[in-house]
């Protein structure tokens, strides 16, 4: 069976600053993917690797499945929408800039106490992340909040998807 991910006809592009020792890919409400980042980047201080940040979006991985608990569609979508606003900072200022609002991202997403348990817990997070907040955290211009609805981005999101 093929994902809808799969469906992409975008190369996929060199990340900026490359070549990179390990390229890691992040969707913003995924735990695992969280808690890695968070191994790589000691990784990172003690050895000095480079890595380049890439996207795997939970909103296409999930198309055409029912959501698990009320309001799942809706906080991967907002997930996508910060995917957007990464690769406009990547196309803009480099990889290293999508490292450091995942990093941001990451710290206000999954170190606040939140009500609920399980999934009901990331549906809240992703309603109290605010990425206007993330992205003037780490010293990016708010006109990146812009592409948050530039589908446009999609593409790109969709072929890495695929490639993780």
């Amino acid at each position: 069976m093929t994902s809808p991910a799969s469906s992409s006809t975008i190369e996929l592009p060199d990340l900026p600053g490359g070549p990179y020792d390990l390229e890691f890919f992040f969707d913003p409400g995924c735990p695992f993917a969280w808690q890695t980042s968070v191994w790589i980047r000691r990784v990172v201080e003690l050895r000095g690797v480079r890595v380049g940040w890439r996207f795997i979006s939970l909103t296409f991985l999930n198309e055409g499945r029912e959501e698990p608990v009320p309001g799942m569609r809706e906080a991967h979508e907002r997930g996508l929408a910060f995917h957007r606003i990464c690769a406009a900072a990547r196309a803009a200022f480099g990889n290293e800039a999508v490292g450091d609002l995942y990093r941001s991202w990451g710290d206000a997403f999954w170190y606040e106490e939140r009500p609920g348990e399980g999934l009901e817990k990331v549906v809240e997070a992703f309603a109290a992340t605010d990425p206007a907040a993330v992205v003037a955290s780490v010293g990016l211009p708010e006109s990146l909040l812009a592409a948050a609805d530039d589908d446009s981005w999609d593409g790109l999101i969709r072929a890495e998807t695929t490639e993780a």
